[in-house]
């Protein structure tokens, strides 16, 4: 501060970023600061400094110096008379009130400081910001960085910003958005290879790997699950033993102290193809187990493996959810679909665990391991490249890579796995899902499920149903009617949030998949408008979209909001053509399902669409859609509003591409059986 009193300049280049706090020491000593980038000072304190910057500050342009002699800065300052570098200081100094705070406890009856100046500014913004929201102007809902000297006020502004920026759905329906597809950011849709070292195996023998936490259907149990052995593939495997191997957990709530232990079950799996020439493959050892009579909210650290080997892990940890109630929610929850494992899932799972996640879920295609021969090769279109195969080959080590990469996250954070298309993995005697079935951990019997392809849990006030577009979902169908028996149980009193997901989506506006899960829209829809299901999440689709509320089709204040997540990363890259624009509509004999069957998708027959199989517009219950990759962010707040952040990997980890409060309105939209209004848009049948 010395030297900045004795001097008259006082120089800002940028450092790591163009933010420079010096700016407001030069201030403070009444030294004229000199700035090389408007983005250093004029475009982020636009509260706090005058807009006419050449009375206070110099600016002189990069290229002037990148372009000029080596003395070219101290010839511009020289330059300047005596008189108005006088003038220029006198400026500097009447800013200091601006970038200072007052003593709380004194009294300033005509002098503003800068708190003063900030909340100005937030009130400013706010009112234009509630302008464009009636206007239906907010396109995105990044705000500009305001800086001032003190943390306390530059956290106050922020919450104060983001909840005045944020919109909610009691504001809705919205007008849809579509963002422009950014050709600058693709990212690299390339699967991490085998030398990888994030994908490689680092035990030895029988220690532990790929280990993941995963939740049963309350606050006081858990599921530890892990690998031992190695895998096998080609024509002559020799499957493990899975009774060699003990599956043992120690843990307790001190690193120090794991005086609890809890034993579970092992097996194998095998991917068998009875065709000459196709590779084999078996499994390591597969663990779970079981930890009960947990307390909520609490961290346990636990060390899993076979200790009369010995074979154990490292001790890590865990953090449990909070006890179920409408005041008792996970911080965030993160939610990501359609994940693979190229760079571009490496970068969205960077982005993710930067968020700080106490809960992941995954809402179908985990691996695509079936984009491979059994030979490993792949490819971005297995059909395009492998039309004559006998069967839909996978090569299941890709499988392994996935949990290894995955294992810093998911050993920590409990992960909760529904299937996708990708993960159905045909082989000999017409077996699907192994590696899916195997692998995780599902509290399919603690909710009272049949299947590991649905099944229900409950985190702190929310309820999650993981539904299986997989598997039959017809009203006859086990699914359905446990469906049923689930929703009924629901005691909104103590969850009040009820979510709801499964892979393919029903409210989609994306060519890729459009309509193709028509006939478990048609089947199920009702259900769970009817015991009024909060919002829906969905991938498959290779991009992010999110609806308005809207049921059968129509907006409507009670309907559910479906959000479509399929963005994770993986090969097949991302989702681009609208259904909506011209020659993008698909025929309607393309559009169903290959796996499920069925035809349900015939032409709307009232609203904007009426008499055509697509809209000429994007629909109305589109409020929002953008092709990027990326994950999304649940923060449930209270029993009413839960915030809503979807974040596109090109962006800040911290800043979101798309936020909203979904608020709940269980007094004008009361869940649980009722009657319900017959919406006459669609006649549809299952073949």
């Amino acid at each position: 501060m010395e030297v900045f009193q004795m001097s008259n300049f006082c120089l800002q280049p940028r450092g790591d970023t163009y933010t420079r706090r010096s700016t407001f020491d030069s201030i403070l000593a009444g030294c004229i600061p000199v700035f090389f980038d408007t983005r250093t000072a004029y475009d982020q304190y636009i509260w706090h400094l005058p807009k006419n910057y050449s009375k206070y500050s110099v600016f002189i342009p990069k290229n002037a110096i990148l372009n000029g002699t080596e003395d070219q800065i101290e010839k511009i300052l020289s330059g300047i008379s005596r008189d108005q570098v006088l003038a220029m200081r006198g400026e500097v100094i009447s800013l200091i009130p601006k970038v200072i705070y007052a003593n709380p406890s004194s009294r300033l009856e005509t002098l503003e400081d800068a708190f003063d100046f900030a909340i100005k500014g937030v009130l400013e913004r706010v009112e234009a910001i509630r302008k464009d929201i009636k206007e239906n102007k907010t396109l995105e809902m990044g705000f500009h960085a305001v800086t001032v000297i003190g943390l306390p006020l530059f956290l106050l502004l922020n919450l104060v910003l983001a909840h005045a920026e944020i919109p909610t759905t009691l504001e809705g329906p919205f007008k849809p958005v579509t963002v422009p597809l950014d050709n600058n950011f693709r990212g690299l849709a390339t699967d991490l290879p085998d030398t990888d070292p994030r994908v490689q195996r680092k035990v030895t023998g029988f220690e532990p790997e790929q280990i993941s936490v995963s939740l049963s259907t309350n606050h006081d149990s858990v599921w530890i699950s892990w690998i031992t052995g190695e895998f096998q593939i080609g024509n002559n495997i020799e499957p493990l033993n899975p009774e060699t191997v003990r599956s043992v957990v120690y843990y307790g709530k001190l690193k120090s102290g794991l005086t609890h232990k809890a034993k579970g079950d092992s097996l194998i799996y095998n991917q068998l193809y009875p065709f000459e020439g196709l590779q084999n493959y078996t499994s390591g050892i597969i663990h779970h187990v079981r930890l009960t009579g947990l307390k909520p909210n609490t961290v346990y650290y636990y060390q899993c493996g076979d200790p009369s080997i010995p074979a154990m892990s490292n001790v890590s940890y865990f953090k449990t959810m909070p006890v179920s109630g409408p005041r008792n929610y996970p911080k965030r929850i993160a939610v990501v679909g359609d994940l693979g494992l190229t760079y571009n899932t490496t970068s969205t799972i960077s982005h993710l665990m930067r968020n700080h996640p106490n809960l992941v879920l995954l809402v179908g295609d985990v691996t695509y391991a079936n984009l491979y021969l059994t030979n490993g090769t792949g490819s971005d279109c297995y059909s395009c490249s492998f039309p004559q195969t006998p069967i839909h080959e996978t090569y299941q080590p890709r499988w392994d890579y996935w949990a290894r990469f995955m294992q810093p996250l998911v050993s920590k954070v409990p992960i909760m796995v529904i299937e996708g298309n990708h993960d159905i993995e045909q082989q000999a005697g017409n077996l699907t899902f192994a590696s899916y079935s195997s692998r995780f951990a599902f509290p399919s019997e603690e909710s009272e499920s049949s299947s590991t392809l649905y099944y229900s849990f409950n985190a702190g006030g929310i309820h999650f149903i993981m539904l299986g577009g997989y598997i039959a979902y017809n009203k006859s169908a086990d699914q359905y009617k446990w469906l049923e028996r689930d929703l009924a149980k629901v005691d909104r009193k103590v969850t009040p949030w009820l979510v709801a997901t499964w892979h393919p989506p029903w409210y989609s506006s994306y060519k890729a998949h459009y309509r193709e899960a028509e006939c478990m829209k048609v089947a199920m829809e009702e259900l769970l408008y009817k015991y009024g299901v909060d919002m829906v999440f969905n991938g498959h689709v290779h991009a992010y979209e999110r609806s308005n509320r809207v049921y059968n089709y129509t907006l409507d204040p009670c309907g559910l909001v479906y959000i479509t997540v399929g963005d994770g990363g993986n090969r097949e890259k991302m989702a681009i053509p609208h259904a909506d624009e011209p020659g993008n509509c698909p025929d309607p004999s393309t559009t169903p399902d290959g796996y499920m069957g069925g035809f349900c998708a015939y032409n709307f027959t009232s609203g904007p669409a009426a008499g055509k199989f697509c809209w000429d517009r994007q629909p109305d219950y589109s409020a929002y859609r953008e092709t990027s990759f990326g994950h999304g962010i649940l923060e449930v707040k209270n029993e009413t509003h839960a915030l809503w952040s979807w974040h596109r990997n090109q962006g800040m980890y911290n800043m979101a591409g798309d936020q909203i409060y979904i608020v709940r309105q269980p007094d004008r939209c009361p869940v649980g059986p009722k009657i319900l209004k017959e919406v006459p848009n669609m006649d549809c049948f299952a073949r």
